[in-house]
């Protein structure tokens, strides 16, 4: 089914690109879920305020509860004629109808990726099926530049994405350099208005990343027994819990407040204290010296 509508993405595009690219039209193209401080939205706060270019924002439908039929519609057809007439297009994940894309020769794909650092296997590095691993190094071909934060994990990123190591930029990360102009003072105050019971507390930040695997997901937060947890921090400390967009099925329990529906990054900035895993966000405290 994936694969029919890989297609039918790549049908509309190729039909569009018979006309000319609209010179200096910057298509922001999100696989990943967007938040409000990533690096796509720090490219769109960098250039809205030039004339000369025209930023279109692309959003590929991944809740089924959230988009509707005209969410799809809109994306099939009309994001895909939008995109095919990109003269620079930025990513933040991996777009498998990008394999079967006909890129203009003039056009610039880079990828700006959704994490830092490399704390996890990703891309071709994975275990994958063949067909994925055709389609991921198709996408590479299709891509003129990838960022990564580092020289340290250039090669990393190479491997992952199946490029010539030139294609790697170490640029550092848009999304982290967000964290350094955030007034953490108004934040925490925003913050405290919507969850009183917050108030005047230290903050625990427990953000797991996921499993890819729906069971473990569901079963996450049963390893932890916040009740006790509780008991042993006495009333200075509150626990958050933040899941990763892609953990769906997992109830969070009493002891704890539930902020899965928050910015990570502004969560990140007023936390005094991290628990997480091989999940990027532990760049997030360490740019922050916590």
């Amino acid at each position: 089914m994936k694969s029919l509508l890989y297609k039918l993405f790549a049908l509309i595009f190729n039909i569009s690109r018979v006309m000319p690219l609209k010179r200096g039209r910057i298509a922001l193209l999100a696989p990943h879920p967007r938040e409000k401080y990533d690096s796509l939205s720090a490219i769109k706060d960098y250039l809205s305020h030039n004339d000369k270019y025209e930023i279109i924002e692309i959003n590929v439908p991944h809740n089924k509860e959230k988009s509707g039929f005209l969410d799809y519609l809109k994306f099939f057809l009309s994001d895909s004629a939008k995109l095919a007439r990109s003269e620079y297009i930025f990513l933040n994940d991996n777009f498998m109808p990008l394999a079967d894309l006909n890129i203009s020769d003039k056009a610039v794909v880079t990828q700006l990726w959704h994490g830092e650092g490399a704390f996890k296997k990703f891309g071709l590095l994975m275990e994958q099926e063949e067909d994925i691993k055709s389609r991921l190094i198709k996408c590479t071909e299709k891509t003129g530049y990838i960022i990564c934060t580092s020289d340290k994990v250039r090669k990393v990123y190479a491997d992952a994405f199946g490029a010539d190591i030139e294609k790697i930029i170490a640029l550092g990360s848009a999304r982290n350099d967000y964290l350094l102009t955030l007034d953490i003072n108004e934040i925490r105050k925003s913050f405290e208005d919507k969850y009183p019971e917050a108030k005047g507390k230290k903050i625990i930040l427990y953000a797991p990343t996921f499993r890819d695997d729906a069971v473990k997901d569901s079963s996450l937060l049963e390893n932890i027994d916040f009740n006790y947890l509780n008991n042993e921090l006495g009333n200075e400390y509150t626990i958050l819990i933040k899941l990763h967009p892609g953990i769906h099925s997992s109830e969070v329990p009493e002891g704890a407040i539930d902020v899965t529906g928050e910015n990570i990054t502004e969560l990140t900035v007023f936390s005094d204290i991290l628990i997480t895993d091989y999940s990027s966000v532990c760049m997030n405290f360490a740019y922050l010296n916590k």
